[in-house]
């Protein structure tokens, strides 16, 4: 009872903003990653997963955004798209300012983040705000998606990952339930909210005075 957890958030004129923009754009086949190309991040994994999909995601786009920090790294993730024929389905698009990055999230149908490591990530927050279903390996933070907007898989578990990423692209029932689930979910993770609850925390335990 003396520890309090505030998760990061995001501001009301940002959620606000991605409701904008799903009004002016339309959704496509498309699965989203927000990362860093670097090899923490878990791109080589899901392009792996990727590959065992290849029938199931035939009429789908891959679309990676972030900056290229490792191009050791960067060149053997191409190395492998190439070798598992994968060139016509996933692009990089390089760091994007946020509004090409919130047109990204709104007109993509699936957002994946399949990193090693996270300490909480913006980006699946940013993902909720798009009211996009989740992929996501088990890492911190990723318990804001459980029983609620997507799927968690073990960290470098390509046959989990491949398999939550099919059972996505084919089950359009299960994504527009996670869609919704996201959309609710984003509102408690406003700033505005998550200030107010800690507050009343405080003064609930008498740690803060009038």
């Amino acid at each position: 009872k003396k520890i309090y957890v505030m998760y990061n958030g995001l501001s009301t004129e940002l959620i606000q903003k991605y409701k904008d923009f799903m009004n002016r754009y339309e959704r496509s086949n498309k699965i989203l990653v927000n990362a860093r190309v670097t090899e923490v991040k878990g791109l080589y994994e899901f392009i792996l997963a990727l590959g065992k999909i290849k029938d199931e995601i035939k009429d789908w786009k891959v679309h990676i955004v972030g900056p290229i920090e490792d191009e050791g790294y960067y060149l053997k993730l191409k190395s492998v798209i190439d070798s598992l024929g994968l060139n016509d389905k996933i692009v990089f698009l390089g760091k994007l300012n946020y509004e090409d990055l919130i047109k990204e999230y709104v007109t993509s149908k699936i957002f994946v983040l399949p990193s090693k490591k996270e300490g909480f990530s913006i980006a699946r927050l940013n993902a909720m705000a798009a009211c996009l279903p989740i992929v996501t390996t088990n890492t911190g933070g990723a318990e804001i998606v459980r029983d609620c907007c997507g799927i968690i898989v073990p960290v470098n578990d390509v046959n989990s990952l491949s398999e939550a990423l099919k059972k996505l692209v084919k089950d359009s029932q299960l994504r527009e339930i996670y869609s919704r689930n996201a959309c609710e979910k984003i509102n408690s993770f406003n700033f505005d909210k998550l200030v107010k609850d800690l507050l009343n925390y405080l003064k609930y335990n008498h740690l803060l005075r009038e």
